[in-house]
């Protein structure tokens, strides 16, 4: 876990996070989203730090598809009459110094 990163503080508990960590498996931890992605969005973010996805282990790349698959059922389980419901996943690339550097995302308090 790396210092000053939002979701290695989150995971580590150095920062509070509301409602904790609903899932763990052996690579990845599932989690109700802080700041703007609002109410009812889960992430599901690696154990370790990670900032690209051409990082990953092969063990957890593997472990990541059905992750997705039963976490994204669980979504459509509660969310069975919401018609806003949907699955997103972004890969980018970005020019933020903060983020290339170290791959810290900004906190809610500086968004």
């Amino acid at each position: 876990m790396v210092k000053d990163c939002l979701a290695c503080d989150l995971a580590a508990g150095r920062l509070p996070l509301p409602g904790g960590i609903i899932h763990e498996t052996s690579y990845w931890l599932v989690e109700h989203s802080v700041g703007s992605l609002g109410v009812g969005t889960l992430i599901v973010k690696p154990r370790r730090h990670v900032t690209r996805v051409a990082q990953l282990e092969q063990a957890e790349a593997e472990e990541l598809g059905p992750l997705l698959q039963q976490t994204a059922a669980v979504v459509d389980d509660l969310a069975a009459d919401c018609s806003d419901a949907r699955l997103r996943a972004a890969v980018r690339a970005t020019r933020d110094p903060d983020r290339a550097a170290g791959g810290r995302a900004p906190r809610p308090a500086d968004a």
